[in-house]
């Protein structure tokens, strides 16, 4: 991907997080920040791709930059300027669009996306007819009538027009609606002409009047200039209308029931219809906030005009003992299952009465529980930030989850999400499955917390996520900071994470999974001691499972695993199960593997896959041996003691096998040559706090024939590839130019968190930063005089870019950078690369526009240092531009 495409791939994702109070994000220092580039290289891509028409730029001091695609889609308007001399100006135009429809409760949660396709079709020369799906009582009829109020507002109906209602269930019999919607004289079709036709229940309409209705809309799509807007509504789904009816309907919007919308949305709604009763009735209608939660509890459950009803029902009632300006709603006012609520109640929220307008709250996710929660945890690490002090984050951080485990049992509002029941079942099966195996253990109410904690992410997704994406960063930092201090328990809630994923498309929020991994570490102060896991391994149908379920019957935990093999299968076979297993348990430390034949005891000969864990293999596998083991187990005995306790007293074979007899080890190569790996390995071992137990290995790219043989995978553990890419499809590999220019600082943290605590991978990051601009290495690997060949450089491959009229990936001119700055120094030192004279001849012949190109764009660097480039050189050129990715596309 060009530096360009990158730069307009940020604005675009940033752009749906536009904000007043976020403006110093579009700025062109925060780009050029966030993208590693210079100001003025910034600045130049940003002019491109405002004259591309891809930005919207306002002129003030300083200039913002917006995308011009993301605001038009998020406010549904087009640009007719993309230039504005203020914010307010840029501001004035988005507002306009948001009263569009600033009546409508959801437009920015669970109808945002269903609005901006409405007003996609609405703007549509003529009008897209649609169909609107949704229960009855989901609001279709409201929202018509808010896209009719648009279209008159956008002057694309007259402002004496009327919105023409056309219902099915009006007429008795198939003549009298055909007579009703299509007589050419007073039909409803011909009366909507100029204005917009709304036929709600249109599934009710005969075959061949839906023949006749697709025959009008097909014409319209022809002929629309007079044709009326045509919006139909269903309180079913498009597949109950006949086939013809279905193809000319190009837009089908699905609104959901009131009782399915976000907390925030369901309780504007009734508030909203509070305030109408309000302003009808002519008095002040006053509710306490426990009132409100039993009303959204009575009441919700309907569609909007059953609720309008209840409302009035019990206004009804209660204005019989209001005074004459005032209507108060008290908890005992509310009807439940049948009763009134009692009185009595200790609840001090039922006294703090305010008025509906106090009530309301804008569309995002308000200020629940968790979130307060979450809120604090972040201020918490933060100060831990500040004062490094472990034992203090831990004591506030267990304290803080305390006082929400109690604020929870309290709450009503948290306590709503009856959807969460599902989820709550799938979880304590999963939940009791895991801490059984890890024989952790978790507070009586972690789970059915958890539960209510995804419901309510699922529930009010588009709100939850604003605020997600607000503290990403500081969430990401205390996500990593669990991963390195609490190791263990951030795994067993990853592997939590992975089988809701996995199993039932449930993503976990991320700071629900730390909620999780601190539960897990606060309540197993000994879990080191305790991650070890037993296998039963025999041949033959449901022998190790049946001997498995014996054992953990008798000793009335989980504590072992059975797999039964076929009595063909060989020991290959089996170490692939035992593959699996260790992949997907990499929160155990321990793990006893019971085999019924001593062939077995050899499986680590077969094993691929290399853990931290270690493996103990028993022979003679016995429901007696598999007891005994697990009683050791659940007296949290020693591992080591287990094993060759077991051996003396039951008379069996055992050894304790390490699956990571591998020192740890990450390798450099660079095509450039051995001495930049070595230069760029020195340079990442400089930005560590301390020596630390890795080998860092560099070898000659002359030596990668037949790589994965090379000796270096049978002495070391390779964690890590820095260098040339595609060597090895299992071992995770960064180019040379991606580590110079990160993105991702924690590309070497999973190796170091073995070796580092939090604080100290923390320093290696900030070290890294200095340690690998691309200065530090170009000082590094060159004895010439940096600041002076870095311009001539970067000047050199701006004009080979211009002359080849391509641009190349961020990594590609990074790496071009390195190996110009190192292919100076060998033409000034007279060492330049060997490439056979019948290669360069070929090349020659079949690349005169490329020589050229690159000789004319490196004139000034050659002529500085009094050099010539030779074809070898121009080759290495040619050779690593091919690969890069945005050039591959399309030939040199």
């Amino acid at each position: 991907m060009s530096t360009k495409k990158e730069l307009e791939e940020l604005i675009d994702e940033i752009t749906f997080m536009f904000d007043s109070d976020n403006a110093n994000q579009f700025t062109t220092k925060f780009f050029s920040s966030s993208l590693n580039l210079s100001r003025t290289a910034t600045s130049e891509y940003l002019n491109e791709l405002f004259k591309d028409g891809k930005l919207v730029k306002v002129l003030s001091r300083p200039v913002y930059y917006y995308s011009k695609k993301t605001l038009e889609s998020l406010y549904g308007i087009k640009f007719e300027t993309n230039e504005f001399l203020s914010l307010e100006g840029l501001f004035n135009i988005l507002d306009e669009s948001t009263d569009d429809f600033h009546n409508v409760i959801g437009k920015n949660g669970s109808l945002k996306e269903a609005l901006s396709r409405i007003k996609t079709a609405l703007l549509y020369p003529g009008g897209l007819p649609m169909l609107l799906e949704g229960v009855a009582g989901s609001g279709k009829r409201f929202l018509v009538s808010s896209f009719f109020d648009f279209l008159k507002r956008r002057k694309l109906i007259g402002k004496d027009r009327d919105l023409i209602y056309f219902h099915p269930s009006y007429y008795d019999n198939e003549n009298n609606m055909d007579t009703a919607l299509f007589n050419p004289d007073f039909g409803f079709w011909n009366k909507a002409k100029g204005s917009m036709l709304y036929i709600s229940h249109v599934e009710k309409l005969s075959a061949s009047l839906q023949n006749k209705l697709a025959d009008k809309i097909d014409y319209k799509n022809v002929n629309n200039s007079e044709e009326p807007f045509l919006i139909m509504s269903t309180t079913k789904d498009i597949s109950v209308l006949n086939e013809k009816l279905q193809l000319v309907i190009p837009i089908d919007i699905k609104i959901p029931p009131i009782k399915e919308r976000a907390f925030t949305e369901r309780k504007n709604i009734l508030l909203k219809f509070l305030l109408e009763e309000e302003k009808s009735l002519g008095k002040k209608i006053i509710l306490s906030k426990v009132a409100l939660d039993e009303l959204l509890d009575a009441y919700m459950e309907s569609g909007v005009t059953k609720l309008r009803v209840d409302l009035r029902k019990l206004l009804s009632e209660i204005i019989q003992d209001s005074d004459d300006e005032t209507i108060i709603i008290q908890r005992y006012h509310i009807p439940k299952k049948g009763k009134r609520v009692s009185l009595e109640t200790d609840d001090s929220k039922e006294f703090e009465l305010m008025e509906i307008s106090e009530h309301f709250s804008d569309e995002r996710l308000e200020e629940t529980e968790n979130i307060e929660y979450y809120s604090e945890l972040l201020k918490i690490f933060e100060n831990y930030g500040k004062n490094k002090d472990f034992s203090s984050f831990i004591d506030n951080s267990r304290a803080l989850t305390r006082k929400y485990y109690d604020n929870i049992a309290f709450s009503k509002k948290f306590n709503k999400f009856n959807e969460s029941d599902n989820i709550e079942k799938n979880l304590v099966n999963i939940l009791d499955e895991i801490v059984e195996n890890a024989r952790v253990t978790l507070p009586f109410n972690c789970v059915s917390l958890l539960s209510k904690e995804i419901s309510q992410y699922l529930n009010e997704r588009s709100y939850y996520e604003k605020w997600l994406f607000e503290k990403y960063f500081q969430i990401e930092d205390l996500l990593n900071f669990l991963r390195i201090q609490m190791e263990t328990a951030y795994l067993i809630s990853e592997h939590i994470a992975s089988i809701l994923q996995e199993r039932f498309s449930i993503i976990i929020p991320s700071m629900s999974k730390v909620f999780l991994t601190l539960n897990i570490y606060f309540y197993n102060r000994e879990l080191e001691d305790r991650l070890t896991s037993g296998i039963i391994i025999c041949h033959g149908y449901s022998t190790a499972t049946s001997m498995a379920d014996t054992a953990n019957t008798m000793l009335g935990h989980q504590v072992f695993r059975g797999i039964d093999m076929p009595l063909h299968a060989n020991v290959k076979e089996i170490a692939l199960e035992m593959d699996n297993f260790l992949l997907n348990h990499k929160y155990l430390k321990n793990v006893i593997l019971l085999v019924d034949m001593g062939s077995l005891s050899e499986i680590e000969e077969h094993l691929t896959t290399y853990t931290n864990i270690n493996l103990a293999v028993v022979t003679n596998a016995s429901t007696a041996v598999a007891l005994y083991i697990g009683e050791e187990l659940l007296e949290h005995k020693e591992f080591s003691k287990i094993v060759s306790d077991v051996e003396l007293k039951i008379k069996t074979t055992s050894r304790i096998i390490s699956l990571n007899k591998k020192k740890t080890a990450v390798l450099f190569i660079s095509e450039m040559g051995l001495e930049v790996s070595k230069s760029v390995s020195e340079l990442v071992q400089q930005s560590l706090p301390r020596a630390i137990n890795i080998e860092w290995i560099c070898i000659d790219i002359d030596k990668v024939d037949n790589f994965l043989n090379n000796p270096i995978f049978a002495d070391y553990d390779i964690k890590l590839i820095v260098g040339a890419e595609g060597l090895s499809k299992d071992i995770k590999t960064v180019s040379l130019e991606e580590l110079v220019q990160p993105t991702d600082l924690c590309i070497l943290d999973d190796i170091l968190k073995q070796e580092l605590n939090y604080d100290e991978i923390e320093l290696f990051h900030k070290n890294l930063l200095k340690n690998l601009s691309l200065r530090s290495v170009m000082e590094h690997i060159t004895i010439l005089n940096v600041d002076r060949l870095m311009d001539l450089t970067v000047d050199a491959v701006s004009k080979l870019q211009k002359n080849l009229n391509r641009e190349f990936l961020p990594k590609t001119l990074v790496g071009i950078y390195i190996h110009i700055s190192n292919l100076i120094e060998r033409l000034v030192t007279k060492n330049e690369l060997q490439v056979q004279e019948k290669n360069t001849k070929l090349f020659e012949k079949n690349n005169q526009e490329f020589i050229l190109a690159v000789r004319n764009s490196f004139t000034n660097l050659l002529e500085d240092y009094n050099v010539e480039i030779p074809i070898s050189e121009i080759i290495y050129i040619y050779d690593y531009i091919s690969n890069d990715k945005k050039v591959v596309e399309e030939e040199l």
